[in-house]
This record gives structure tokens, C-alpha cells and sequence, in this order.
């Protein structure tokens, strides 16, 4: 698992919905599936500047496509 985290936190783009599928599967467990949207973490503007990936986005984007909502960002 940690190396899944990993290789996500150093830009690969893919893993950005399976991670979200682990966190839907967890919510669905738990029956908290009812969000009116989901709001990611911002990107620190240094991160950004240097091309960093922005992973809570892409996290928020998966997570709101599994949970039928939509992902709130800039």
C-alpha cells in the first residue's frame, strides 16, 4: 500500500481513482455517502509553481465521480 501512496505523491496521475475507490469503498462501509460536494485540500503556491501534481484535486475529482457529486476547486 505504501508504495501505491508513493508512487501517487511523485506524480503518477493514474492512481488518482483507485485510491479514490479505496476511500468511497471505506465510506460505503460506514454508510457516509452523502456529501454535497468534496473540497480538496489547495495546492501550496511554491507546489505549483514547480509543476507539482495536484493530488488532493485529482482525489476529489475520482471521489466525486464514485459518490455522484461534483469536486469544488478553482
Amino acid at each position: 500500500t505504501s508504495d501505491v501512496f508513493m508512487r501517487f505523491k511523485v506524480g503518477e496521475k493514474a492512481l488518482a481513482f483507485p485510491l479514490a475507490l479505496g476511500i468511497y469503498e471505506a465510506l460505503r462501509q460506514r454508510e457516509l455517502l452523502d456529501f454535497d460536494c468534496i473540497i480538496p485540500i489547495p495546492l501550496s503556491p511554491d507546489k505549483e509553481a514547480s509543476g507539482e501534481i495536484h493530488r488532493t484535486r485529482l482525489l476529489a475529482r475520482e471521489l466525486g465521480r464514485l459518490l455522484g457529486t461534483s469536486a469544488s476547486y478553482k
